[in-house]
């Protein structure tokens, strides 16, 4: 069985979702097929009707990339165009499978269109995987798809990391050993709700804690928001470059507590990653988050509500050892072998073969 995977460039493969699947799906008998970077994320008419026959399954994970533009009407052209790729590729019999990572694009630029492709991507492809029964759910109501819908949890990206123990960590990094240290990490966009996060830090005044930022900012005015935040209290420590694995386990390994104040999430591997650190974890209770962040392993809240720093606190007042030990208890369920072995069983339900232990709506 051959498959590719778009989008798949070399930038993509930096993350470790695609990276870890491309590496360990082989284990399960599928061959998957890496272009170079100048055709990588891309699908064209010539090559569709050249590897016809040649390869079995085109998964895609993120999408929005194909369409979108600067204006309304080129990206509406070139969604007409990436529709009329997917239809090609049905009629020379490739299976579609796609993985909805979110329900729409975190920066909304055109919702109609956005919803007009995700629509596109339930009904023309041949089995749609999310991570979670809130997923399940969006698909069913929102984009009308029943049949063929795969909840496989996301794996924990944990074992990919390197660990050390918190008093080197934090000696690494230049952290006093006796403070209690919050960490946000991943990609700072504005849907993360990182300049709420340092708002709502400063209104708690306790010089024994510190909080992180660690994470790529590509949008200048954010980040330049979050620089002008963080001037005037020293308890805050930013990083918004691109930080290595290896680094960044230095800084989870540094944290006792992790807080992602998202606005709009659906699958966060964020929070996977924070409690295979032993990290219990603050997030809004959005999408996955309820049904990964549970079993005593953090706190979850309202995000339409002002109540961030008020639940932080109510976080370090708590038992943060026992938080801990069922963080990493919590982590153990979420296998990220067994989200790969069970992709690879709906690559097989895709080409035919009858596999009975996947739930399916």
């Amino acid at each position: 069985m051959r498959v590719r995977l778009l989008p798949c460039s070399r930038g993509w493969l930096q993350s470790q979702y695609l990276s870890n699947l491309i590496a360990q799906l082989p284990d399960h008998g599928v061959d998957v097929v890496v272009l170079d970077d100048s055709e990588a994320d891309w699908i064209g008419g010539r090559w569709l009707e050249k590897n016809k026959g040649e390869i079995d399954i085109l998964h895609f994970h993120w999408t929005d990339y194909n369409y979108t533009r600067h204006t309304w009407f080129i990206s509406s052209v070139e969604l007409a165009r990436f529709i009329g790729k997917l239809l090609l590729a049905r009629r020379y019999r490739y299976k579609l499978i796609w993985t909805m990572h979110n329900y729409m694009p975190h920066e909304k630029t055109y919702p109609l269109l956005h919803y007009l492709e995700r629509l596109a991507m339930a009904h023309l492809s041949d089995s749609v995987i999310v991570h979670c029964q809130a997923g399940k759910q969006l698909v069913l109501k929102r984009l009308f798809r029943k049949n063929r819908v795969f909840s496989i949890p996301h794996g924990d990206y944990g074992k990919f990391l390197n660990r050390i123990e918190q008093a080197e960590a934090r000696a690494r990094i230049g952290i006093p050993e006796r403070v209690t240290v919050l960490i946000f990490f991943g990609a700072v966009r504005p849907y993360k709700g990182v300049s709420q996060l340092v708002q709502a830090f400063r209104k708690i005044h306790d010089n024994q804690l510190i909080l992180l930022v660690v994470g790529r900012a590509e949008d200048k005015e954010l980040a330049d928001e979050i620089r002008h935040l963080v001037s005037e209290d020293n308890r805050i420590l930013i990083n918004l470059t691109y930080v290595p694995d290896s680094e960044l386990a230095e800084y989870l390994c540094a944290a006792d507590v992790a807080v992602l104040p998202y606005t709009d999430i659906l699958t966060s591997g964020a929070a996977i990653t924070a409690l295979s650190f032993g990290l219990p974890v603050i997030a809004p209770g959005l999408g996955c988050l309820p049904e990964v962040v549970k079993d005593g392993c953090g706190i979850l809240y309202d995000p339409r509500n002002d109540v961030l720093d008020a639940v932080i606190q109510q976080c370090l007042a708590a038992d943060l050892g026992s938080m801990r030990v069922a963080a990493l208890a919590r982590s153990r369920e979420l296998s990220w072998d067994s989200m790969v072995l069970r992709t690879a069983e709906v690559y097989r339900i895709a080409c035919g073969d009858d596999i009975q232990n996947l739930d399916q709506i």
